[in-house]
């Protein structure tokens, strides 16, 4: 089992100056513009009606989205359907792909509480989209590698083997 990387306290301190409300309208924007032809296809048909929390533990960030008229926007933060939480280094795993979901998941190092069916719609979104074809994936992820590599080796001892 890999080890959980923590971001340390100090570093998560201006992100913790900043309300959720702002996290999640920015997270919004940068989702809409980078998911704007899944939403227009409809794949992200399942959060209608539904809000999704997402809680950066080690670094204190929380934001909420919701589908409303095709578009992503900041939910509501106290009433969501799901929340999905874990470190910041896990959901750049997940993001960069070099960690499936269901790994971490199972190693307890992603946690979900709420809705399970939203859950499920969630990962199979995931799971499913061609990353390939989305905006600035093929410059951003290498960057992402390098960063989560960087990230490795200033908050561990001993950094771990991304696969590819």
């Amino acid at each position: 089992m890999t080890q959980a990387i923590r971001l340390p306290g100090p570093l998560s301190l201006l992100a913790r100056l900043i309300p959720s409300a702002i996290h999640s309208t920015v997270i919004s924007r940068i989702l809409n513009s980078l998911l704007s032809a899944q939403i227009v296809e409809s794949e992200l048909d399942f959060l209608q009606g539904q809000t999704l929390h997402v809680f950066v533990e080690d670094a204190n960030i929380m934001f909420s989205l919701t589908l409303k008229n095709e578009r992503l926007v900041a939910g509501n933060a106290h009433q969501y359907n799901m929340k999905i939480s874990g470190t910041i280094h896990d959901f750049m795993l997940l993001i960069s792909r070099s960690e499936d979901a269901d790994t971490l998941f199972f190693q307890r190092r992603l946690k979900m509480q709420g809705d399970t069916e939203l859950g499920l719609y969630l990962k199979n979104f995931l799971d499913g989209m061609d990353v390939d074809s989305l905006p600035f994936y093929r410059l951003g992820n290498p960057v992402l590698q390098k960063g989560i590599k960087l990230f490795e080796q200033l908050f561990t001892s001993t950094p771990t083997t991304i696969r590819h």
